[in-house]
């Protein structure tokens, strides 16, 4: 995720499986954390997700269907004081079974040619 540049894009694609198929997924949302905390206001995020990630092929994502979800954003206004970020991705099917993943992101450089 870069840092120093609140007009970058960031895309965020998450690989996502059911054992009973791709068809049973009904939802995949992100949340970033704060020292273990859901993030506030966007003023408060490290990073800004316009809408949660979705396999339609619709951009950013690139094929609909492969079990690959993705959105875009933007860095948030707390992007330049940390040196990682912690992404929370849920996902919830058909029957309601609802898996939870916390991933950590490095904030780099600003982006080149940025």
């Amino acid at each position: 995720m870069p840092r120093g540049d609140a007009g970058a894009r960031v895309v965020m694609t998450v690989q996502v499986s059911d054992p009973d198929g791709l068809s049973d997924v009904a939802k995949v949302v992100t949340d970033e954390l704060l020292g273990g905390k859901l993030g506030g206001n966007n003023a408060d995020l490290p990073a800004y997700f316009y809408f949660d990630p979705h396999d339609d092929g619709t951009a950013p994502d690139e094929t609909a269907g492969d079990g690959i979800h993705s959105t875009s954003g933007q860095p948030g206004g707390k992007i330049n004081d940390l040196n990682a970020v912690t992404m929370r991705v849920g996902v919830r099917d058909n029957s309601n079974t609802v898996v939870v993943a916390d991933t950590v992101l490095e904030v780099g450089p600003k982006a080149s040619g940025a």
